[in-house]
């Protein structure tokens, strides 16, 4: 009787068992961006999951969303570099920052900052700090 009562017990559960999964995914819409590659530290066109969307959103994966970047790339803008103010004269770009850009490679952050802008229709960037042009 045990015996009768575990296997309709056990063929209960296969009958159960028995249900469809959907699964559902999105392709994410990739942006192109240019980073640093770690190990050549050569300038390299990327492309990113995180949203260009405006121009402080260029600024803002390289500092504080740098870890959209993908691996094996870094920015070269340290992550404290603060947007303070950014304007826009026709299609040049002014970013003010705070005194930690002076904790990254300004020059190299000013490469990505500037091919990176031009991919999306901007002809050039200034980076200022105490209304000093860096």
């Amino acid at each position: 009787m045990k015996k009768l009562w575990f296997i309709s017990l056990f063929l209960l559960f296969l009958v159960g068992c028995k249900a469809d999964i959907a699964v559902n995914y999105e392709n994410s819409k990739l942006y192109q961006v240019y980073a640093v590659h770690e190990k050549s530290f050569q300038v390299e066109l990327v492309e990113v999951e995180y949203p260009i969307t405006d121009i402080s959103s260029i600024f803002h994966l390289y500092t504080i969303y740098q870890n959209h970047l993908p691996v094996g790339y870094i920015s070269p803008a340290s992550p404290n570099v603060e947007l303070l103010e950014v304007k826009q004269v026709q299609q040049e770009i002014f970013y003010t920052v705070n005194q930690f850009i002076y904790v990254s490679n300004i020059a190299v952050f000013k490469e990505v900052l500037q091919k990176t802008s031009q991919l999306y229709g901007y002809d050039q960037i200034h980076i200022l700090h105490l209304l000093k042009e860096l």
